[in-house]
């Protein structure tokens, strides 16, 4: 793009947008033609990735402002009077919440000046809550859309807007494609607005207690799988079915006034909490009383209070190495065997484990916590559900880049799995059409360690899952199990599924694109297609099958199209080799990651493990070639 082209659009967006400090902040720019700066926020447009939006908070079109705000609410405004009743935006409206970092109030605010506008209802969260709330607000309110400003658990100077439509699911194609158009088709500003709070909050609608009331309340009949003997007693089946929204019963109160009786005895299980400088912290705890855990957690007071500067870690992402590093110490001066973490949205849910002689920490994979869970899950539901014809309608869910080893349970126990794209936007609308369908949806998960346990929301949710796995840890502690037992017995069940999940930094998409164009020259995306060889270290393994679902071939299926949806604006490879190993490399939706995903199988861990690393080193060495390409590795 020439320099008077950046400029002209540069001197157009002053011309529009709202905030002054973002205005003069473009102003200098232009003032001393400052043309990488003005490359950088000009050249081009955010547009949704799996998560929405997510960029940095500077001025342009390329990242994060209160003009990109309001011209996606406008385009997602125009979408819902296309798509609905003038009667019903007024009645059902939106829901709209936000999280604690700088900018999110104000985004919030924007957003909601922009639907009032539009003729909606809007119900504007009012203070800074947990991502999960957003879906669940949308259910309870029987709202027809969500929008959650949060970049979850990106950097502090990045931010995010998502989008989720009534089903409670993050929106996906053709949907965001649509979004998009009428985003760009309506960039000016429709009114003069007056964005101030006292103009704008005034006007909306606090549904803040009923949402948190009521999600507690059903997160307990739905997820609660071992319910105390005082409250309501439904058959796994029977809560799954029930998902209303509608039931906010209350805890029962004692005649005598004594406190609540906790589920399962004190066995000494102590569980660490950190909610990683983000919103979980209240209703973690409160999740903890509602599901009737004994004691309660043991919070890392250092990382438990609301930051946006998230001051003590360099990215607040529990999945990071060292991201639990003082979680893990705390645990260690107060005598905690286990570590919960969520993110600071708190839409993903982590978990380390004491483990060795001597003790050190065990970081829980995503794959390990949903294996877990699922089996958790399965035993709940199958000793309720005794209808073998209704047991076969029993559905659980992975993204394509999750471990396999959920697959190979549903084949021996005989339940349902089903595999989507990555992110939790396939994952949530892929199960809102199996219950349309007639399943009994029990648990989807991807490997980034986001889990949604039972139909309350069609989302990730860390908050539930919190309180469902630490049921599961006491259940397991009451019988004298470890975490790790019970997963080196499923594991010796269904075959040890070793993962590796890493990524390399990609200085641009120009430099991703590269690396996936090479990878492409090594195989014939066509009827031509015949196995290759990648090898490293005296070790080849042969690719006996690939699928590319960003240009639509896969060499398994007899047209050579795949089965799962094709994404042109986005990069994923997969490669199946002859010994069953897996390897998928996609970039990124939200950083400019190039994340690669390998795992490998085997009755034996050991083998299981040596296969790992040998495939680790021939993928990087041949497929990924970070220094010829300008990749660079994270900080060990």
């Amino acid at each position: 793009m020439s320099a008077e082209e950046l400029r002209k659009r540069a001197a157009e967006w002053v011309a529009m947008d709202p905030c002054a400090e973002t205005r003069k902040e473009v102003e200098a720019l232009l003032e001393r033609d400052d043309q990488a700066e003005l490359h950088s926020g000009f050249a081009r447009r955010i547009t949704f990735g799996t998560a929405g939006l997510r960029a940095k908070v500077a001025a342009g079109p390329a990242f994060m402002n209160e003009l990109v705000v309001l011209q996606t609410a406008q385009g997602l405004a125009k979408f819902l009077q296309e798509s609905f009743s003038a009667e019903s935006l007024q009645s059902r409206g939106i829901v709209i919440g936000h999280d604690h970092r700088r900018s999110s109030h104000r985004f919030a605010v924007v957003s909601a000046a922009v639907m009032l506008q539009a003729g909606l209802r809007v119900l504007l969260m009012g203070e800074p809550l947990p991502t999960p709330f957003v879906p669940w607000g949308v259910r309870h309110t029987h709202a027809l859309a969500g929008v959650m400003v949060t970049a979850s658990h990106n950097p502090k100077e990045d931010n995010g807007y998502k989008v989720y439509w009534r089903n409670t699911a993050q929106i996906v194609s053709p949907m965001d494609r649509q979004i998009q158009k009428l985003i760009l088709e309506n960039l000016t500003p429709w009114t003069a607005y007056d964005l101030s709070e006292a103009a704008v909050v005034p006007r909306t609608f606090d549904c803040t207690d009923s949402v948190l009331k009521s999600y507690f309340s059903s997160a307990r009949l739905q997820c609660c799988l071992v319910k105390p003997k005082d409250l309501p007693r439904r058959s796994v089946a029977a809560y799954l079915a029930a998902a209303t929204g509608e039931d906010d019963e209350e805890e029962p109160e004692d005649p005598e006034g004594k406190p609540p009786q906790p589920v399962f005895p004190d066995c000494g299980l102590r569980v660490a909490y950190t909610a990683m400088h983000g919103v979980g912290t209240v209703h973690a705890q409160r999740i903890w009383s509602t599901f009737r855990l004994p004691g309660e957690l043991s919070l890392v007071r250092s990382q438990c209070a609301p930051d946006p500067d998230f001051s003590t870690v360099p990215f607040p992402n529990p999945e990071e190495a060292g991201a639990l590093r003082l979680a893990c110490e705390h645990a260690d001066r107060n005598a905690c065997s286990l570590v919960f973490a969520t993110d600071p949205d708190a839409d993903r849910f982590a978990c380390a484990v004491k483990d060795g002689d001597p003790p050190g920490w065990r970081v829980l994979s995503g794959n390990d916590i949903a294996l877990l869970m699922a089996d958790w899950i399965w035993q709940h539901y199958s000793a309720e559900e005794t209808d073998p014809g209704r047991r076969s309608k029993a559905v659980m869910l992975a993204s394509t880049v999750s471990s396999k080893v959920l697959k190979r349970m549903a084949e021996k126990e005989g339940f349902l799995f089903v595999e989507t794209l990555t992110g939790f936007k396939w994952l949530g609308n892929r199960a809102a059409e199996l219950i349309a369908q007639g399943h009994d949806f029990l648990f989807a998960y991807e490997v980034e360690i986001g889990y949604a346990i039972g139909e309350m929301t069609h989302d990730k949710d860390g908050i539930r899952t919190l309180g469902a796995f630490a049921q599961l840890a006491f259940s397991l502690a009451s019988q004298q199990i470890t975490l790790l037992q019970r997963l080196a017995a499923l594991y010796e069940r269904y075959g040890h599924h070793k993962m590796l999940n890493s990524y390399f930094f990609s200085p641009t998409p120009e430099a991703m694109a590269a690396v996936f164009a090479h990878v492409r020259g090594l195989f014939r995306a066509d009827a031509s297609f015949a196995p290759f060889t990648i090898g490293a270290s005296g070790r080849s393994f042969t690719v006996t099958h690939v699928r590319d679902l960003t240009q639509g071939f896969d060499s398994g299926t007899a047209d050579h199209k795949p089965v799962l949806p094709v994404d042109p604006s986005t990069h994923m490879l997969t490669f199946t080799f002859e010994d069953g190993s897996v390897c998928t490399l996609r970039g990124s939706g939200t950083e400019p990651k190039l994340k690669y995903y390998i795992e490998t199988v085997s009755s034996c861990e050991k083998d299981a493990e040596k296969a790992l690393g040998e495939l680790a080193v021939a993928v990087v060495e041949n497929l990924l070639r970070p220094s010829d390409f300008q990749l660079t590795a994270p900080a060990s």
